[in-house]
């Protein structure tokens, strides 16, 4: 027998417990709702000081992405950008892109 199948056990055979000590930690935590707001941020989780953030601006203001716009990024040790051996393999992996749900454009470099 699991672990997790023993909680279950647990949990069913003793399950309004389990209720009340969860109302307990609702209880508990309802003095310090009013100050989540304050803690919590509109944006997702990133810090304007990240490299990430910091890319991400830069792709807002240079190619005017949303926020939302997914990018992707093609590295090769060994190619370089702007030669056939690269941008074929490129081009193949994206070649359905236009084509799937969701997507509005695709903006190659």
């Amino acid at each position: 027998m699991t672990l997790f199948d023993r909680l279950g056990g647990f949990v069913v055979r003793r399950r309004w417990l389990v209720v009340g000590i969860w109302a307990l930690i609702l209880l508990a935590t309802l003095p310090f709702a009013p100050r989540v707001g304050g803690a919590l941020s509109a944006g997702g989780f990133i810090l304007d000081d990240l490299e990430s953030a910091r890319a991400k601006a830069l792709l807002g203001t240079e190619l005017g992405l949303p926020p939302s716009a997914l990018v992707v990024v093609f590295h090769s040790p060994t190619l370089e950008a702007g030669t056939p051996a690269f941008e074929v393999p490129a081009a193949e992996a994206m070649r359905d892109l236009p084509a799937a749900d969701h997507v509005a454009r695709v903006v190659p470099h």
